[in-house]
């Protein structure tokens, strides 16, 4: 069977409070999975304008800072790179050149804005490697309880496989939250998988009457169980976002007060289809 370890760690930050939060929980992450740390930065084309090289030292020096910050509180060495150019596409281009594992990201949660302006969600649409959302509120790097919603849509048991260098280290317990009537297929591989990795897990039926409904459901069973942890598939669903305003993503990230791992696309790397 093919494992997902988490051996790089890249931590995106735009220097406000809720990144500064992020790249200190990422840095207790790294250490745990003893994973190498990169902390990065994209400098706006717009607000650097002809002061370029300006922007990014003084990039350079803030992100140096936190480098310092962390060797000396965790004892691990981490790279800080920063560049101009578009946020999401920097970050994407980066990740992959740097066969980045795990993306961190910094979020604002209960409000509209969060990492600059839907920023959060473009970012996850666009990075193939897990991408792991910490809310502001969120001061923990441990998940000892993990929500773990199954809907009826592609890469359910992918993001199992996602899951599981957190669950190992943290012996995590599990909580499968099968949403409307998923592919009962699609459960049960979830259900057989987590068998096999001897995980500890439940099970429970939430009955959604609408799409609408589905993702709120999520975040109430995550308070409920007190989760530290929701992994999502993250999904697009344009159409459901010009109905409602927001799809299953969005608000999933904007409501969730515990971290979130968003699994998108399958690595380029591997073939995730083989898994067994």
């Amino acid at each position: 069977m093919i494992k997902y370890h988490i051996r790089k760690i890249a931590i995106a930050t735009n220097f406000s409070e809720e990144s500064d939060n992020a790249v200190y929980q990422a840095a207790e992450i790294a250490k745990k999975h003893n994973a190498e740390l990169d902390i990065i930065h994209a400098v706006s084309p717009a607000e650097s304008r002809n002061k370029k090289a300006e922007f990014v030292q003084a990039a350079y020096d803030r992100l140096k800072m936190y480098r310092d910050r962390i060797l000396n509180e965790f004892d691990i060495e981490s790279k800080v790179f920063a560049r101009v150019g578009d946020v999401a596409a920097f970050i994407y281009k980066y990740c992959i050149e740097n066969k980045t594992d795990l993306l961190i990201i910094g979020v604002l949660n209960g409000v509209k804005r969060y990492f600059k302006e839907s920023m959060a969600y473009e970012i996850i649409m666009k990075i193939e490697c897990p991408v792991l959302s910490i809310p502001l509120s969120f001061k923990k790097a441990d998940f000892y309880k993990i929500l773990f919603p199954v809907r009826d849509v592609e890469g359910v048991k992918e993001k199992l496989v996602h899951s599981q260098p957190f669950i190992q280290k943290d012996n995590s317990e599990l909580h499968i939250v099968c949403l409307g009537q998923p592919d009962s297929y699609k459960v049960n591989e979830v259900i057989e998988l987590a068998q096999n990795q001897q995980i500890q897990f439940s099970i429970s039926d939430f009955d959604a009457d609408s799409k609408k409904n589905i993702a709120p459901g999520v975040i109430l069973a995550a308070k409920e169980r007190q989760a530290d942890m929701i992994v999502i598939n993250a999904t697009s669903e344009k159409q459901w976002y010009n109905i409602f305003g927001e799809n299953y993503t969005e608000y999933i990230l904007k409501e969730a007060a515990m971290a979130v791992l968003s699994i998108t696309h399958p690595f380029e790397s591997a073939n995730l289809s083989d898994i067994k």
